[in-house]
């Protein structure tokens, strides 16, 4: 079983219960269409974790990068006492 909130998935984002509610089943089960949303979606693309198109996935990529986690603060502050992040050294070619 795969649970997704709709919030990633493009086109769901803003979608209410009542419309996420009637879903059917298309092809041999290899997409979902909300009829009242009028949005059609594959699942093998949502079964590798791609949730949109490249502006999409950059979106919701940004949303992620600005979370506050209590482990992604811990390494901030792990980071900050070593000096911070590394300097990147060039690479031959």
């Amino acid at each position: 079983m795969l649970l997704l909130p709709p919030q990633l998935l493009q086109g769901l984002e803003h979608a209410t219960v009542e419309q996420l509610s009637i879903i059917q089943i298309t092809g041999p089960g290899t997409g979902l269409h909300w009829p009242m949303l009028k949005i059609d979606l594959e699942v093998s693309g949502r079964l590798t974790g791609i949730f949109g198109t490249v502006k999409w996935m950059a979106k919701i990529g940004r949303k992620g990068g600005r979370s506050h986690s209590s482990a992604k603060i811990a390494a901030a502050r792990s980071n900050g006492k070593s000096g911070g992040r590394p300097v990147r050294m060039p690479t031959a070619g």
